[in-house]
């Protein structure tokens, strides 16, 4: 969301940095950095609940993205639900198939001790049961 401007306040805060020979400007960029790295800390995680939003939709490009740019595809929410229950809470196949691909873990639990073949049988989804079932085991 805030990519470009934490991009801009990065450099400035190098330039800055790198042109400095006193100590004023010295904590200034020293100052603009913490700034950053605080912003970026925040960015993720207050926009972590945005993947979920992506793998409820089915959105697979937006999900890609955000894995691309950091976010791990084990993350869980509040209730402890990873990205795989969500989709196959959601009937969400093709979303399945993808995080499966990028290595999503079957074992992790959510708040309830669910499992997603837990999860999948509770909803007797038979495509959903076939899709984890013919996951490769980590």
């Amino acid at each position: 969301m805030y990519l470009y401007l934490l991009i801009a306040v990065f450099v400035v805060a190098l330039f800055v940095t790198a042109l400095s020979r006193r100590k004023g400007l010295f904590i200034l960029s020293a100052f603009l950095l913490f700034t950053l790295s605080t912003l970026v800390y925040l960015d993720r995680t207050l926009n972590q609940d945005d993947i979920f939003k992506f793998v409820y939709g089915g959105n697979i490009k937006m999900v890609r993205w955000y894995l691309n740019t950091g976010t791990s595809v084990q993350v869980q929410d509040r209730h402890g639900d990873s990205l795989l229950m969500v989709a196959t809470k959601c009937r969400q196949y093709r979303m399945m198939q993808f995080l499966l691909e990028r290595g999503v873990r079957l074992d992790l639990k959510n708040k309830e001790q669910q499992t997603v073949l837990n999860i999948a049988a509770k909803n007797q989804d038979d495509i959903a049961i076939t899709i984890l079932k013919r996951a490769p085991h980590q």
